[in-house]
């Protein structure tokens, strides 16, 4: 019996059918599914297959027009859009370029834009628009890649300033990027099975990156002892290690927490140290990335072979990766750099005993520092005893890097106001109690039914 040729022969056009979602679908892992749906996103508000949000240019907006429109009507307006170049409504460079210059005025990197860029130039070609690549390559809107190192590394005071500011939970997510050097998305995913606690120095086998290429990190005692003292300390058994919450119901599930959680946190203490140097206008100095950046830093500026380093941070070094040693060498030329990755221990976290200095009682920024270069002694042996005062609004700190008030004053929530080439900080926090003593003063006012300004004077 001879079988129709309708059984036999696929139905090629529903088989190859060129859709947004099945482009989405062809992408090697869920992570760069969801990029390529960011980009799709960006090239529909650009022109106008959705609705602009209005937002400032700060970061998180791709987050915002993902959750505000969905997967799928994102990829639904995607053909509609695609239809409509058919339709000769729509031209295809014309949009492309739109999207570029969208993105540039909301701020982004060109990195981002150029991601993008490729991204719908993809998709177009993906599309069967009858368009010719080089065409295409040449007509739609490029921009310079950038190379100079937009980063600065941090000090050792800063790092150690923004770890004692963290909880035991970012503390250890820190700790682990400073140590790794793994990216932001990396360090949030690691999983209990990927940490081998049996080695010397501890391993973490960190998942496939952007140039698709599993690795082995190391992490140093600090890091292990703060690991350690967190999974203790942890109310749920889950794998990953910084679990996050469901953005629907607000529950904890054993997922990554989110990116962006994480970047606001690091924000918040950055903030608070004083640490807000911008490039331009809009870009901080000082990101999560600067971790990666402190790391090759520590490594190269030491000694360690500039390929190894390479590797570990998962940069592409091309076929020098065919070359490079086996784990074990690795680890044994990586474990003298410990101590380099320990910034939570002090050389010296005593304080000198000495004369105590009279706190300043001046409010302004330039006379505190004409008071301290007053009453600081030139010798450089010489340490300040931690001291505190209040004023009407304030809680101030004085005291010096090495001390133990310090340290104290970071984890306190307490913010750098003013500091000293000599190494005496001035620290600030809002004085809360000033509005329950209001509250007590009115409750006590309404009770007896008195004037405040002859209450205040009994007073």
């Amino acid at each position: 019996m001879r079988l129709s040729s309708a059984k036999i022969v696929p139905d090629l056009e529903s088989r190859y059918r060129r859709s947004a979602s099945t482009f989405v679908s062809l992408a090697p892992s869920q992570n760069f599914g969801r990029m390529k749906i960011r980009d799709l996103a960006y090239w529909l508000a650009a022109n106008k297959f959705l609705d602009r949000p209005q937002y400032g240019p700060e970061r998180g907006h791709n987050g915002r027009l993902l959750r505000k429109y969905g997967d799928g009507r994102i990829l639904r307006e995607s053909d509609r859009a695609i239809q409509a170049m058919r339709d000769g409504d729509l031209d295809p460079v014309d949009s492309a370029n739109r999207t570029v210059d969208y993105m540039r005025g909301r701020g982004l990197s060109n990195g981002t834009i150029r991601m993008t860029r490729l991204t719908i130039c993809r998709f177009l070609l993906y599309s069967r628009l009858g368009l010719d690549p080089y065409d295409l390559k040449i007509a739609v809107k490029n921009l310079p890649r950038v190379w100079v190192n937009l980063k600065r590394t941090p000090t050792r005071e800063q790092v150690r300033s923004i770890l004692l500011a963290c909880d035991l939970r970012m503390k250890t997510l820190f700790s682990i990027m400073i140590s790794t050097g793994a990216r932001l998305g990396e360090a949030i995913s690691i999983r209990k099975d990927q940490i081998n606690f049996f080695k010397m120095p501890v391993e973490v086998s960190l998942k496939a990156n952007k140039v698709y290429r599993n690795r082995i990190v190391f992490l140093c005692s600090e890091t292990v002892m703060l690991l350690k003292e967190y999974l203790k300390t942890r109310k749920r058994n889950y794998q990953h290690i910084f679990s996050g919450y469901d953005a629907v119901t607000n529950k904890a599930i054993d997922r990554p927490m989110r990116i962006g959680v994480a970047w606001n946190y690091f924000k918040r203490i950055r903030d608070g140290l004083g640490m807000t140097e911008k490039y331009d206008k809009r870009h901080y100095f000082y990101r999560p990335s600067c971790f990666r950046v402190l790391n090759l830093d520590i490594l190269k500026s030491n000694g360690y072979p500039a390929d190894w380093a390479e590797y570990l941070v998962g940069h592409s070094i091309s076929f020098q990766a065919s070359y490079i040693p086996s784990t074990s060498s690795l680890a044994k030329a990586w474990i003298k750099y410990d101590s380099q990755f320990c910034f939570l221990k002090t050389e010296n976290p005593e304080t000198l005993d000495g004369h105590v200095m009279p706190p300043p009682t001046v409010e302004s920024s330039s006379d505190l520092l004409r008071a301290l270069d007053k009453v600081e002694p030139t010798s450089s042996v010489y340490r300040p005893r931690t001291t505190h005062w209040r004023t009407k609004n304030f809680d101030y700190v004085k005291t010096h890097i090495q001390s133990t008030g310090y340290d104290q004053a970071i984890a306190d929530g307490f913010s750098i106001f003013d500091s000293s080439p000599s190494g005496v900080r001035v620290f600030r926090k809002r004085f809360r109690g000033g509005k329950q003593w209001m509250k007590s003063i009115n409750g006590t006012l309404t009770h007896k039914h008195t004037d405040f300004k002859d209450h205040a004077k009994s007073i």
